[in-house]
């Protein structure tokens, strides 16, 4: 009766254990593409207000060829 009842708890916490790496393995690729998008959205900003912002900031209008 006791071992009916440590095999039901150890499968149990393998399932547990199986449901948690999957949830964390979500977690990382959804990390990932956030960070993905969030480099794209500010590349996208400085490619189409970079010359404006870097006028504002300095008051110098920056060509595309200027590296900074």
């Amino acid at each position: 009766m006791e071992s009916e009842r440590m095999r039901a708890l150890e499968a149990a916490f393998e399932r547990e254990r199986q449901q948690r790496d999957l949830l964390e393995k979500k977690y990382a690729r959804l990390k990932r593409r956030y960070i993905r998008l969030e480099r794209s959205h500010a590349r996208l900003v400085m490619e189409s207000h970079g010359p404006k912002l870097i006028h504002r900031i300095t008051g110098h209008v920056a060509s595309k060829n200027t590296q900074h």
